[in-house]
């Protein structure tokens, strides 16, 4: 192993603003993640539906990149951002802090400097930008960079679980493994899965994606609808994924306590509208403009999905308006929107006369 580029490719990353770098053996990297997989469709046969194809394409990425001898993976945090008062308990802070799409940001550009400079040393990598070409976290927590702990997030001791990943596959047999020693979650402490509403997190280590908020405000296929099993009914007020699991955390308390001290770019562009009666008013243009490119896991063509969870929104707000404002779309020309509101309007009847 060549000592020297693994040195020169961490220093490169820390240079470039990244918290922390690993680099470990591809089979060492995703050592146990197969069987992982397999015990959680098994728990949650349901949820196998759901890029599950994906996941354990990530467990394998030999089959598409045959060369690959290693695996990269950098942290990136971001606990020190200031959360709008309008985003709180509105849109989860991973989604707040996405870097990916807005070219202002920092960190927007690490990845392709990083990218570019592991080609300048004659490395030849293979990296998704928009999805783990390995399962990020599972892949960190070996690399020693944190621990993954009941809820499912990596964390960090800087920034408990506001961190980031990204990865890169290489041709070159490296390793470069961190030996910290993090605390792990007291056997007796249960706080992440009592603070979730639908009880995704049943157990500890353990996520039903078919229930769990953050992937229904804002991915599909799972986010499709929210009238099913009426669970928009449990969205508490969520737009736009969810911290609940980790606010509940007492490894994040004293990291959510302290100041932030940086704001993300355009912000106060978004803030104002972070609203379920604004963005109800909003025409699906505007939405599908401004909105989608910055919160890009709505597929574009599919932003009627900010109503139909601002509609969920404003029954957890238990809203007086509520009625008044859902009724026009009950002639939407969507029909999962006109399906939404329908809905929305039977519990708001059911809940005024019981």
């Amino acid at each position: 192993m060549n000592h020297n580029i693994v040195h020169d490719i961490y220093s490169k990353a820390i240079e470039i603003g990244y918290l922390n770098c690993g680099i470990l053996p591809l089979d060492e990297a995703l050592e146990g993640y197969t069987e992982y997989l397999d015990s959680r469709y098994a728990y949650f046969p349901d949820d196998k539906e759901f890029k599950s194809e994906d996941n354990y394409k990530m467990a394998h990425p030999e089959i598409d990149y045959p060369w690959a001898k290693s695996v990269i993976i950098c942290t990136v945090g971001f606990s020190d951002y200031h959360l709008p008062k309008s985003y709180y308990h509105r849109i989860g802070r991973l989604y707040a802090f996405d870097y990916r799409h807005e070219k202002d940001a920092e960190e927007h550009n690490w990845e392709s400097q990083l990218s570019d400079y592991l080609i300048s040393k004659n490395i030849r990598i293979a990296h998704l930008p928009d999805r783990g070409i390995v399962p990020l976290r599972h892949v960190s927590e070996k690399a020693g960079l944190g621990i993954i702990r009941k809820n499912n997030f990596l964390y960090t001791e800087e920034h408990g679980s506001f961190v980031s990943m990204s990865a890169w596959l290489i041709d070159q047999p490296l390793r470069l493994v961190h030996n910290h020693q993090f605390k792990s979650c007291p056997p007796s402490c249960h706080l992440c899965m009592e603070a979730c509403p639908t009880k995704s997190l049943e157990s500890p280590y353990t996520m039903h994606r078919r229930t769990c908020i953050s992937p229904l405000t804002c991915k599909y296929p799972e986010g499709s609808d929210v009238t099913k099993e009426d669970i928009g009914l449990q969205f508490e007020g969520w737009l736009y994924g969810c911290d609940l699991c980790q606010e509940a955390c007492p490894f994040n308390r004293k990291i959510l306590m302290r100041p932030t001290k940086r704001d993300f770019p355009r912000q106060d562009e978004f803030a104002p509208f972070i609203d379920p009666e604004i963005i109800l008013s909003m025409s699906d243009e505007y939405l599908e403009e401004h909105f989608q490119p910055r919160f890009w896991y709505m597929p574009k063509g599919s932003t009627w999905k900010w109503k139909a969870n601002a509609m969920c929104a404003l029954i957890a707000d238990k809203n007086p308006k509520a009625g008044q404002l859902i009724t026009p779309f009950l002639d939407h020309e969507n029909p999962e929107l006109q399906k939404t509101a329908k809905w929305a309007i039977n519990h708001i009847k059911e809940n005024h006369h019981n």
